[in-house]
């Protein structure tokens, strides 16, 4: 790809601009942000928090709970539109709350976990888990995630 400087900027097509145009459009007004409601449910305060911070910067919607049943109440009673969801959770643990939630919607789940286990993650992906995220993570991970499965999830409606 050319380097662009003031000397070449008119030499620019567009497909130096978007050299990936024909795999994915440029952002449209519908990938905005503030377009989209994630929710956060994690037990652990600092962390649910620091991932609500995150997402608000970047300019999204944040609903944050602590526990299963308030995360399947956000389901069915706001618009959510991508959540995250740790394993380990007090009173429902988050493999039944995926599981409520794919009884009526199909929005992306993305697990949240310190359970590093293979066996955890295939059962997670067997419920309608859309990902699975062990902890530690960078949160640019969690945002790449968060972008293509709300962009890939608006293509397909």
């Amino acid at each position: 790809m050319k380097k662009v400087d003031a000397q070449n900027l008119h030499e620019i097509s567009k497909s130096d601009l978007y050299p990936h145009a024909i795999a994915r459009p440029p952002t449209t007004q519908q990938d905005n942000p503030g377009n989209y409601t994630i929710l956060i449910v994690d037990d652990e305060q600092p962390i649910r928090e620091l991932i609500g911070l995150y997402f608000r910067t970047l300019g999204y919607n944040v609903l944050l709970t602590d526990n299963g049943p308030k995360a399947v109440e956000f389901v069915r009673h706001y618009s959510v539109d991508l959540v995250f969801l740790d394993i380990l959770l007090p009173r429902m643990d988050g493999l039944a709350v995926c599981t409520a939630i794919r009884e009526h919607s199909e929005i992306p789940v993305i697990m949240l976990t310190a359970l590093n286990s293979l066996d955890y993650a295939a059962r997670a992906f067997q419920l309608g888990a859309d990902g699975y995220i062990t902890k530690p993570f960078k949160l640019s991970t969690l945002k790449m995630r968060a972008q293509t499965l709300l962009h890939n999830n608006r293509l397909l409606l």
